[in-house]
């Protein structure tokens, strides 16, 4: 089975496994059922984001489509990705492209958390390939709030 087809797979049960319903008209994120033992849901990417993934995009002088980019939440204050624990956002690179970034529910309409994993989502690029003249962004962005989350060292 070839990875691309693995993981579009993977992509269309992620898609189908959501516990979220979306308000048309806020686009918030709401549970369906607090009950619901989820750990995490596709969901589309709240107004919020447009504006936020713009300004990332003039300070990087790049352009990737937002909605392009599949959103999950993942459930609870941080979550755990390949050993790394503790994280409250990150940008996972697939075949031809596909980007998905995870945000953890706590976090999710954090402006800086999202503009940090926008700048992965839009350069294509982990931390150890990026440079200050990617992160130099982050200085520029304004209302910024210093992102006190975990793994903000």
């Amino acid at each position: 089975m070839k990875p691309q087809f693995l993981y579009g797979w993977v992509s269309c049960i992620v898609v189908g496994l959501v516990a979220f319903t979306v308000s048309p008209t806020t686009r918030a994120v709401k549970p369906l059922d607090p009950r619901v033992n989820w750990q995490f849901a596709a969901y589309y990417p709240p107004i919020e984001y447009k504006a936020w993934w713009r300004a990332t995009e003039e300070c990087l002088d790049l352009k990737r489509q937002p909605w392009s980019i599949y959103w999950l939440i993942m459930r609870g204050d941080v979550f755990t990705v390949g050993g790394v624990d503790s994280l409250a956002g990150y940008t996972m690179f697939g075949p031809e492209g596909k980007t998905t970034i995870l945000v953890a529910h706590k976090y999710w309409m954090n402006e800086t958390l999202i503009r940090h994993e926008a700048v992965h989502a839009i350069t294509g690029k982990g931390h150890a390939e990026l440079d200050s003249t990617h992160w130099k962004c982050t200085s520029k962005w304004p209302k910024r709030r210093p992102f006190e989350g975990p793994g903000s060292k």
